[in-house]
């Protein structure tokens, strides 16, 4: 909950900047740019808000009332004042904050979202239906305090299930709410909602604890139970929603990736510090500039740069997501392409020799990967 806040109003939490923390605070601001039109810049930051922390599709609200769930165009337009009424500091030492505004204008609904037919002037307020009988009014300069607050309110029923679930998931393949950023009328009941209740729960009843939740789920029945399948099982749930067994999961891009240098011994277990720099190659793959030092090259994959319209390409064979758009989650896929790349990267290759060369013993299989290698 403390992360949340610092994310979506950092500036008066900290607004000296004295420990670095807004050096981080880039979930708002990070997003496309849109040409610089500052509806949708908005409308994205909308989406990455309550998609991402509420599972709620309220950026359909923003030509008419949603069609299916409780969001109303009241309930858009208030958020979206939120956001025009705050500016990024161009020359800020970190860029990646919004400053609330001096002057804050009413708040408008615009009418089929078009900019230039206003509607009818709304009182800002926080999403109606996740708090009616006590309206959150979002007053403070933008508003976006209370938004803030309001989002990781005890009283709100929805934060705490929305990242219970995609923690979950994380660790099953599959949430106990299969589409984790939308809980609407639309989306398939959860699987379990009694466990889902209680995990949201026992996560807010202890500090919003991230580490203690992956640890409750780590160490469950259901999490340690092998794959193995049964007759029986199958016969009744053959989709595995009731998680008789584990699932079968594929590595994601990062973990392929770091287990392969993992397997060669040239992982780097430096923690922290600059990411590692990319550079675009004549051929068009994006590899780990030359110009790093060797250990650069072997460091963990969370610590290289990531670049929104070109994602290194060892990863992005590898089903790693566009990162210029709200990515729910990620879609496993079997391509040819992903076995040539095993065969022919050049990752693949540098890591290969180090294995044959690691330890410093080669043995008669050593020497013909090697002599393969070379050829």
């Amino acid at each position: 909950d403390r992360f949340l806040r610092f994310q979506l109003i950092g500036a008066r939490l900290a607004p000296g900047n004295a420990a670095g923390h807004l050096d981080a605070m880039g979930m708002l601001t990070l997003g496309r740019r849109f040409l610089n039109n500052k509806h949708d810049i908005v409308d994205d930051r909308i989406d990455v808000v309550t998609r991402g922390l509420l599972g709620i599709t309220a950026n359909c609200a923003r030509c008419h009332d949603h069609k299916f769930d409780p969001v109303s165009m009241a309930d858009y337009y208030s958020l979206a004042s939120a956001y025009m009424e705050s500016d990024e500091p161009g020359g800020d030492p970190s860029p990646m904050r919004l400053i609330d505004r001096v002057d804050q204008g009413p708040t408008h609904i615009l009418l089929r979202g078009n900019p230039g037919n206003q509607g009818p002037e709304v009182p800002r307020r926080f999403i109606a239906f996740l708090q009616p009988d006590s309206p959150v009014d979002m007053k403070t300069a933008s508003g976006r305090l209370e938004m803030a607050d309001a989002i990781v309110s005890p009283r709100n029923p929805l934060t705490a299930r929305v990242w219970v679930n995609r923690v979950w998931a994380h660790h099953f393949g599959r949430g106990l709410v299969e589409t984790p950023s939308d809980f609407g009328v639309r989306a398939a009941a959860p699987s379990h909602p009694e466990l889902l209740d209680w995990l949201a729960s026992e996560f807010m009843a202890h500090g919003w604890s991230a580490k203690r939740l992956h640890k409750q789920i780590l160490l469950s029945t259901a999490y340690r139970q092998q794959s193995l399948q049964h007759d029986q099982g199958n016969a009744i749930d053959p989709e595995n929603k009731l998680l008789w067994r584990m699932n079968l999961r594929r590595l994601d891009a990062e973990t392929l990736r770091d287990s392969i240098m993992a397997a060669a011994g040239k992982l780097n277990p430096q923690a922290g510090g600059p990411p590692v720099q990319l550079e675009m190659r004549p051929d068009g793959l994006q590899v780990v500039s030359a110009k790093e030092p060797e250990a650069a090259h072997w460091r963990r994959s969370i610590y290289l740069t990531h670049r929104r319209n070109y994602p290194m390409s060892f990863l992005g064979v590898f089903d790693y997501p566009i990162i210029d758009t709200n990515c729910t989650r990620r879609v496993p896929s079997a391509t040819p392409l992903q076995s040539l790349t095993m065969l022919n990267d050049d990752f693949i290759a540098k890591a290969a020799e180090a294995l044959a060369r690691w330890g410093g013993n080669c043995t008669d299989w050593d020497v013909r990967v090697l002599k393969a290698i070379d050829r």
